[in-house]
């Protein structure tokens, strides 16, 4: 979702205490005071509309502990509200609203909003991370053995108070699930007033956002570690077109990251990038600053164009090889929806990212393949050279289909349609069992099985899944560590 999200919430999200925000221990939960919480109405079917602060034990208000560490995570929105679904390893439901916009637990001063996804790669074992994004600004943190919070933190630190600003995480990844260090890009842009006192502009290069920031995941602070990207701003036509970052993926101690390279109003594209940096490893003692202005701007960094594709901001890791990558490109028109220039800048680039460099290894255009679909949207690798993604349908009357497609041979096969469009979300695929998840609006999760060996797919029964309740499947992701 872009930054002209009409995402509806409604818990006060200047709660959270500047950068920092409320972490309660989970070894010793305390409940939050009654005068710091705010009433929320809740728009989750059979969920009271209010909550009122009522004393009683904090270990009540927890959430459900988990005797079985998830498989997949399942975003439900009807972009008002959101619940959080767990599936098992076979795509099976252990629990179909574990977290929603109703909840309340000690120390979740931000209850989710509408516009939440979850991160494209998965964390360390056990534990839920949620990006709330455009005017939220949050990572929210969970335990899911104990059912308990780790923490919140918000994305937008004092001196990035500028009213305009929200700086809209769009990934997370750990390089090392390890470490108590995960890496979050910025995908929003605000240019900084000058600061009367020292005559220039604030924060780095005149811009808020449009860069990396590092997430201290134990204490839940900005470590002060950062990774600005205003050396891909450019100029398309004297219009200013920003790095804007999207999707991260962590490979061998480094960080590849999609830039989509699009201006403040959506209006002009640039050619897509795709980036990589490897930061040194993170301590807890390393830093601590809460701050980006004066962030350490950390190692260098070394890119790849896609000449001729456009909104190249998703990145995935491709399975079966050791060090490929798979960046989609949605394509750019303007107006909005003009099919002939979003098939134009269409397409796909595989790369290989080792000893942090980039190598092209091959590139489809959508444009070179006239009669091949243009499934680059919510992609995703399933084996080398091969696709599944989404084709979104044209007007509301159109469906979307999803297509796995073979980019040595463009041979294409449709898996799904849609009843509508824009009802096709974001699918997850385990390697390690073949199962395929895809979330449809209309009819909740459809589930596959792919044949290695014969680079095919079988249909699995579909899962009955927020679509009775009136918040609709979105998005699927794997949560369960390699």
């Amino acid at each position: 979702m872009n930054e002209n999200s009409t995402s509806e919430y409604t818990m006060n999200v200047s709660e959270l205490p500047g950068p920092v925000a409320v972490r309660r221990s989970l070894a010793s939960p305390h409940a939050a005071p009654c005068h710091r919480r705010t009433l929320l109405r809740a728009h989750i079917v059979g969920i009271a509309s209010l909550f009122a602060c009522t004393p009683s034990d904090p270990t009540d208000r927890a959430l459900r502990p988990l005797s079985e560490d998830p498989t997949f995570a399942v975003v439900l929105s009807d972009r008002t509200s959101t619940a959080i679904a767990l599936l098992d390893v076979d795509g099976e439901v252990i629990d179909s609203a574990w977290i929603h916009s109703g909840s309340a637990l000690p120390g979740l001063n931000a209850a989710l909003s509408g516009d939440v996804v979850l991160p494209s790669s998965p964390g360390p074992k056990g534990q839920l991370t949620l990006l709330d994004r455009y005017r939220s600004d949050v990572i929210t943190r969970f335990d899911l053995r104990s059912g308990t919070l780790i923490g919140q933190l918000r994305l937008r630190t004092p001196e990035e108070s500028e009213p305009s600003f929200s700086s809209n995480p769009q990934d997370l990844v750990f390089v090392d699930p390890r470490a108590p260090s995960a890496w979050v890009t910025r995908f929003g842009i605000a240019l900084a007033p000058p600061d009367a006192n020292a005559g220039v502009n604030t924060g780095r290069s005149g811009e808020l956002g449009n860069d990396i920031v590092e997430v201290d995941t134990e204490r839940m602070v900005l470590t002060g570690r950062r990774r600005t990207l205003s050396a891909f701003n450019t100029l398309v036509d004297t219009r200013a077109v920003y790095a804007r970052p999207s999707a991260l993926v962590a490979q061998e101690g480094a960080i590849v990251v999609g830039l989509s390279r699009l201006s403040l109003a959506f209006d002009t594209a640039a050619d897509g990038v795709i980036a990589i940096f490897s930061p040194t490893p993170y301590t807890s003692s390393s830093g601590d600053t809460g701050s980006t202005s004066n962030a350490e701007d950390v190692a260098p960094i070394s890119a790849r164009p896609l000449e001729g594709l456009a909104n190249c901001g998703q990145v995935t890791r491709v399975p079966g090889t050791r060090n490929e990558v798979l960046v989609s490109c949605v394509g750019f028109s303007h107006p909005f929806g003009d099919a002939v220039q979003v098939r134009a800048t269409s397409g796909f680039g595989i790369f290989m990212a080792a000893n942090g460099t980039l190598t092209a290894m091959s590139t489809w255009r959508a444009a070179d393949h006239a009669n091949a679909p243009n499934p680059t949207a919510s992609a995703i690798a399933i084996a080398p050279n091969l696709v599944v993604g989404i084709e979104p349908g044209q007007s509301p009357a159109t469906p979307d289909t999803l297509y796995v497609i073979d980019l040595s041979s463009d041979e294409a096969h449709a898996l799904v349609h849609s009843m509508h469009a824009y009802e096709l979300g974001t699918p997850a695929f385990d390697p390690a069992t073949g199962l395929l998840l895809v979330p449809d609006a209309s009819r909740g999760i459809h589930r596959f099985r792919f044949n290695e060996g014969q680079r095919a797919f079988t249909e699995l029964p579909r899962l009955d899944l927020g679509v009775r309740d009136g918040l609709p499947p979105r998005e699927v992701r794997r949560i369960a560590p390699e």
